[in-house]
């Protein structure tokens, strides 16, 4: 046979024997929370003049690689651009058959008697996405960046119908509690501070953008459908943060007069706030003191114009604390002159340091007045984080939770929908995406119907199979009864000897005050499932658990009838809830524009005066994980609540995570007749090359599904050995 192994289009020379062998796997059913790459064995090829250019002569001791680019602008981890720590594309064929396609990795060069090996491996494109992820974080996305803009009522009310919000792209800010929010006041408490509306980001463009940033595609019918793409990350901070370096702002056009003495002075006030970030300003808004959380290394800029009325002179002064950082002196030659300033002076800010600005002049008459037309600035050399107030400039990518890695991510977004991320056979670094009962559907002739309504309807209107049998699945499956090794080993393990006895679906846990108060009262995080299989020789728990925390809704009876979460921490004392505001875990919710609501408004934080902010609105950015705040189909959670904090006009919906995405896959590895085969089938190149896992295999009267390969030697006409799974029904209650 010939084996050729291809890196980012240029062949390997090879030993004469490929002598490695290669592993295929979609699923582990011993964890069965886990997903699989294929990948092989150590692969060892000689160093002659072609690989050592190819490799970019790494076994040299000084060596160094020099970044170059193809004919068309592209980087190929090749000859002088090749790079060990960085992933390179690969294929291996057998007579011209693709029976591998991934990256691949050096691991060693080996060097004796002046002969030089490289010892490689190769990963299937999943492990190669994977490495490319790394240990990024969402926060390093800067892809967010493009939706930055002020935080006032007009684009939060905006948001709840913009063009993006169909298509799981751009911002929107839903209702939601964090705390202090709630007018309680005005308008039966139907209305709610800014405070409460804050920027969420679309699930659906956040794993768009953490594929796509590591290089690669990707196809998904489940992440195109409108459930998904109202999924929402909302932010999670005890306050709404800004990033940015122009901490102070304002503007004087105040006038300073002399009054009845030939000589007058002072402060000059600023009445004009536009930006007063990490500053506080004192009651004739003449100083303004720095309350950052560190100091401020930054430029001080005072610019604009000054005018006298009446010959004479005058000084200007400029001071932090009392500390001089510049002063000039002007005269004026005749009656009502205007002079330009425009000063910058370098300092360091720190804590409790007050910026002011002193006028003082002379003139030969009384009543006269100095008019200061002014811009008092300062910018930071480095951005801060502060508290946002209205009309503040929100930096979208600064918002995203903190300190989650871009992997887990979206390993949670996996195990809450059992998705299967697999290989496009044809297409490089392209995956395919999709659910357990969907990926399996492609094999198996059927199509799943009316677990979660529009989501994954097919067939007619009312149709309580489950499962709609569009053919038979015995004549679509593939044969491999004469492919048996019945001289080598055959197992059959009830899968009751590989499963645990438990099965926990969990959220993590959060300290926000409904979050407690249910954990407390029930011992379980809000929606969890647990599942007990009734195996009487295990005692194992298996767990899935997601980073995400759950949130917990409610909604006042007789007042205001908006359903919203609540993300903040509160104690009774006297029997009245004292509310804060706290940090909290990274949270998943389903966001609707709602048109249920009763006339409310948006209203100014406490602080401001609670003025009205907005006209009365109708509507509201409902986020939770209902679907609908009034007659919801599907819920987030993983099981029904023990307890909930609100009342529907219709009954809680069934519909869950575990009901839609994972009661098929569990029923069928816990029943009492499912079982795991390990068995050698003597399988070509040819079926390496054609390898489906979700189709079905037909051996000797029995349905299984393929779920690894182990050790395939292309070179080597041999069996193989392979782990099959029991297909136990085609069809699934609803």
């Amino acid at each position: 046979m010939i084996t050729e192994i291809i890196v980012e289009q240029q062949r390997l020379d090879l030993f004469e024997d490929l002598g490695a062998e290669l592993n295929y796997a979609i699923d582990d059913i011993k964890d069965f929370s886990a997903r699989n790459t294929n990948y092989s064995k150590t692969i060892n090829v000689p160093g002659n003049a072609n690989n050592n250019k190819i490799f970019g002569h790494i076994y040299n001791f000084t060596s160094g690689n020099i970044s170059t680019t193809d004919i068309n602008g592209n980087t190929i981890n090749v000859n002088n651009n090749f790079d060990p720590t960085r992933q390179a594309n690969c294929q291996i064929f057998v007579n011209k058959i693709q029976v591998f396609k991934g990256v691949l990795r050096l691991l060693e060069i080996t060097i004796q008697n002046g002969v030089i090996e490289y010892q490689c491996v190769v990963f299937g494109e999943l492990g190669g996405f994977a490495s490319a992820i790394g240990n990024k974080l969402l926060e390093d996305m800067t892809d967010f960046n493009q939706y930055n803009q002020a935080w006032n009522e007009t684009n939060v009310a905006n948001s709840w119908s913009a063009s993006g919000v169909a298509s799981g792209v751009g911002i929107v800010y839903p209702l939601i509690d964090y705390g202090l929010c709630r007018h309680p006041a005005n308008n039966s408490g139907h209305d709610w501070h800014l405070n409460a509306f804050r920027p969420a980001f679309f699930v659906h463009e956040i794993i768009d953008r953490i594929i796509i940033n590591s290089d690669y595609t990707y196809t998904s019918a489940f992440f195109d459908t409108p459930f998904f793409k109202s999924l929402i990350i909302p932010n999670n901070k005890a306050n709404l943060e800004q990033l940015t370096k122009d901490l102070l702002l304002v503007y004087g056009n105040n006038a300073l007069d002399s009054g009845s003495s030939t000589s007058a002075g002072g402060t000059l006030a600023f009445n004009t706030i536009t930006n007063l970030v990490n500053f506080t300003k004192d009651a004739t808004n003449q100083s303004f003191t720095f309350a950052g959380s560190g100091s401020a290394l930054g430029k001080v800029r005072l610019y604009g114009k000054i005018s006298l009325s009446r010959l004479g002179t005058f000084t200007l002064s400029v001071y932090q604390s009392a500390t001089l950082l510049y002063t000039e002196t002007f005269t004026s030659v005749t009656d009502y002159q205007e002079f330009n300033i425009d000063w910058l002076m370098s300092t360091l800010l720190g804590v409790g340091d007050v910026i002011n600005v002193d006028a003082n002049f002379t003139v030969s008459e009384t009543y006269v007045t100095l008019d200061p037309n002014l811009f008092l600035e300062f910018v930071a050399d480095y951005a801060q984080s502060a508290n946002a107030i209205r009309n503040s400039n929100l930096v979208m990518g600064h918002l995203l939770p903190k300190g989650i890695q871009q992997k887990d991510f979206f390993a949670s977004i996996c195990r809450m929908f059992n998705l299967y991320v697999y290989e496009d056979p044809k297409i490089t670094t392209h995956l395919l995406i999709e659910p357990y009962i969907e990926f399996y559907r492609r094999g198996a002739g059927f199509l799943k119907v009316n677990d979660v309504g529009e989501l994954l309807l097919h067939g007619e209107t009312g149709d309580a199979t489950g499962l709609l049998l569009l053919s038979d699945p015995i004549a679509d499956s593939i044969d491999w009864s004469d492919k048996l090794d019945y001289s080598k080993e055959i197992s059959i393990k009830p899968m009751s000897e590989l499963n645990s006895r438990y099965y926990d679906y969990v959220y993590t846990e959060d300290d926000d005050y409904y979050n407690e108060i249910y954990f407390k009262k029930y011992n379980e995080s809000y929606g969890d499932r647990k599942e007990d299989t009734g195996f009487q020789f295990a005692e194992d728990r298996t767990e899935v658990k997601v980073i995400f925390s759950p949130s917990i809704l409610t909604a006042e009876s007789g007042g205001d009838n908006k359903l919203r979460a609540n993300l903040y921490k509160a104690i009774k004392e006297n029997d009245v809830l004292k509310q804060e505001r706290k940090d909290n875990n990274i949270r998943i919710m389903l966001f609707k524009s709602s048109t249920t609501a009763t006339g409310w408004r948006i209203k100014q934080e406490s602080s401001q005066g609670q003025g009205n902010l907005s006209s009365a609105l109708s509507t509201y950015g409902y986020a939770g994980h209902l679907d609908d705040p009034a007659e919801p189909t599907l819920d987030i959670n993983f099981g029904v609540p023990n307890e909930v904090y609100f009342s529907l006009s219709n009954s809680y919906p069934t519909a869950n995570l575990f009901n839609a995405w994972w009661d098929e896959y569990l029923a069928e590895i816990i029943n009492k007749d499912s079982k795991l085969l390990t068995c050698y089938l003597y399988l070509t190149v040819q079926d390496i090359y054609s390898l489906d896992f979700a189709q079905l295999i037909y051996i000797d009267g029995a349905l299984w599904r393929l779920n690894k390969v182990v050790d395939f030697n292309p070179s080597i006409p041999q069996t193989t050995k392979c782990e099959l799974l029991r297909v136990i029904e085609l069809f699934y209650p609803s």
